[in-house]
């Protein structure tokens, strides 16, 4: 569905709806963003049928991974020489697509991990602390405790008798999912994933074939124009993938 004026952003003179499946850091997508400039130029500046669906799918098949890295904190570990975009993540785009669709399932309806929000100092630093600021330890355990108190209940120190507990409460799940990539990945719809999965069965054959005619017979692009249809396909999955997804400025300034 075509969005409304209100509902697009510009980033970099691409414009985008809210709509989008993005992750990530301003940063990394404005990066993202002059990549898909570049995507989408060659897609609309071309004629070859082939080309047009391998571009298209080389830039979303690196999204998708980019989407998975940024949701399970990989990116922390991640370097040039063993990336683990390709060397951990599924070789399948459908794959992939499934991955992302199964932690989505699993993780919304958990609670996010207190613990995430627990405050932590380096070891050294607290015993640094302890050592020439004791006074000041003691009075930043009392803030640790009242601020916990205030926004994370559930780490709150408990001082009880052990031997008084009578119900043992089994141990809860927690998702370290962060909320913002929970959000992002909902907006990948039903419709979405079909016409991903027809462009990967249309890269798949074109991967080994230049017959253009069957290349479009796999994109379903037919009628007078089929070519531009292709194009508007391509450039539509494309512009749709890119964009922010985090939580708003409001939203994080309500949890404190």
């Amino acid at each position: 569905m075509e969005p409304k004026d209100d509902e697009k952003m510009k980033l970099d003179g691409i414009e985008f709806s809210e709509d989008v499946l993005f992750y990530g850091s301003p940063l990394r997508l404005k990066e993202l963003v002059k990549l898909a400039e570049k995507c989408i130029g060659e897609v609309e500046g071309s004629n070859n049928v082939r080309l047009i669906v391998l571009e298209t799918w080389l830039f979303i098949d690196f999204c998708i991974r980019e989407l998975l890295m940024s949701g399970l904190g990989l990116n922390r570990v991640n370097i040039d020489a063993c990336d683990l975009r390709y060397q951990l993540l599924p070789i399948s785009f459908v794959r992939c697509i499934g991955l992302i669709e199964k932690l989505k399932k699993t993780h919304s309806g958990l609670p996010q991990d207190p613990n995430e929000s627990a405050i932590k100092l380096p070891i050294h630093f607290v015993f640094f602390i302890k050592k020439h600021y004791p006074n000041f330890l003691s009075q930043l355990l009392d803030i640790e405790e009242e601020y916990y108190t205030k926004h994370v209940p559930e780490l709150v120190t408990k001082k009880y008798n052990p031997l008084e507990v009578e119900i043992i409460p089994a141990p809860v799940q927690y998702s370290r999912i962060p909320k913002g990539w929970i959000k992002a990945v909902e907006r990948i719809d039903k419709d979405w994933i079909k016409s991903a999965n027809r462009l990967n069965d249309a890269r798949n054959y074109a991967a080994h074939s230049y017959d253009s005619k069957k290349i479009l017979q796999r994109m379903n692009c037919s009628g007078m124009s089929p070519v531009e249809h292709l194009k508007d396909e391509c450039v539509k999955l494309l512009r749709d993938l890119i964009g922010v997804a985090m939580a708003t400025e409001e939203e994080k300034k309500s949890r404190y």
